[in-house]
């Protein structure tokens, strides 16, 4: 990094990128197999490897929003507890923030995150999808956070 400086993006990236590979192999691609035999066990046959398949890339999509998330709250904030504190009040809150602003804004609650997580049972047990909305939401919600986290560490001063 001292003979040849990369630029402040490439690094806000490669922590995106290196972040991502480490949380979705362990919390995703080591735990899906294992979670897989113990749904199949408990459901008494074998469930149907596709919607399972599907229901981890919903997982997946769910953990890269809090991913992006707490990177762009770490290009906001100084300290720990306030990024900690923000991403957690946030997961602790969505349903309720679901049902107060979603009395004001009609379809507010359908994209949040933990829909995703809802979505991705509805998946494995072959039920439809209630929206998409929850799929696009987070993925857009994505792009936002990391440039976001990008143009505010371009702005920051060390």
């Amino acid at each position: 990094m001292l003979s040849n400086p990369v630029t402040r993006t490439s690094f806000i990236l490669a922590k995106l990128v290196s972040n991502t590979v480490g949380i979705m192999f362990v919390g995703i691609l080591l735990q899906a197999p294992v979670g897989y035999i113990l749904l199949s066990y408990s459901n008494g046959e074998a469930l149907p490897i596709y919607p399972f398949m599907i229901a981890m890339g919903l997982l997946a999509l769910y953990a890269l929003f809090y991913i992006t998330f707490t990177l762009m709250l770490g290009s906001l904030f100084d300290t720990r507890r306030s990024i900690l504190g923000v991403a957690i009040m946030f997961v602790a809150l969505q349903d309720f923030l679901g049902d107060v602003i979603g009395g004001v804004i009609k379809g507010f609650s359908s994209i949040l995150p933990n829909r995703l997580y809802e979505g991705a049972a509805l998946v494995i047990t072959e039920s439809p999808l209630p929206s998409i909305m929850p799929i696009a939401a987070a993925a857009l919600f994505t792009i936002i956070f990391t440039g976001i986290a990008i143009w505010r560490f371009n702005k920051a001063e060390f």
